[in-house]
């Protein structure tokens, strides 16, 4: 894979994961902040929406909608 011998962190994670080594520089620039908050979502159970808005190819807005499951009603 193209991405496996770019040193592109995702791979660790995503083996079938290939992008190209100037989109793993930018995932780790500006992008580590996200994933560890979608992370800590994942960790807490979060149940909802999670809406990313971009603009210009930068991250502009990220959108959280929490809801009920329809069991804890």
């Amino acid at each position: 894979m193209r991405g496996a011998s770019s040193g592109n962190p995702l791979n660790e994670f995503y083996p079938f994961c290939s992008l190209p080594t100037d989109l793993a520089v930018f995932y780790s620039a500006r992008m580590s902040k996200l994933f560890a908050f979608i992370e800590r979502l994942v960790a807490e159970g979060f149940f909802g929406t999670l809406t990313l808005s971009f603009q210009n190819g930068k991250l502009a807005n990220v959108k959280v909608e929490r809801s009920l499951k329809p069991t804890d009603l």
